[in-house]
């Protein structure tokens, strides 16, 4: 309903789940704020023609750190499991403009690490 309304500046389907992200998050990044928002890999062209400063970052993991993560969370079988996986083995860092981070440690060093990507980003671009 808010994708027919045209609530959302992008929209798209992944894992049979469909994410959006709002126009109010738009308006902020016309207003010069820097925004973080976690998209699907097949979104990014869009997010690149609808907004002029895009910076992707990847964060991924070994495939046996990912399956364990996913079985972890207990919201997928096996099947969904492996069929995220099969995802992974095409990855973004090979386009121009995406940093990769691979997060294989623990909760606290990825976030520190997403942060300083984050920040250096945004001295970049400013």
């Amino acid at each position: 309903a808010i994708a027919a309304a045209g609530g959302y500046a992008l929209s798209w389907t992944a894992h049979d789940l469909r994410y959006g992200v709002p126009v109010a998050m738009a308006a902020q990044v016309a207003a010069g704020t820097t925004v973080v928002v976690n998209v699907s890999r097949g979104v990014i062209d869009a997010a690149r023609a609808r907004f002029a400063h895009v910076t992707v970052i990847e964060v991924t993991a070994p495939a046996a750190v990912l399956a364990a993560r996913l079985a972890a969370r207990g919201r997928e079988d096996t099947a969904a499991i492996n069929k995220r996986l099969a995802r992974v083995a095409a990855p973004v860092a090979d386009r121009p403009g995406v940093h990769q981070l691979v997060n294989e440690g623990s909760v606290a060093d990825g976030v520190a690490a997403m942060v300083a990507m984050i920040k250096s980003a945004a001295e970049a671009e400013s």
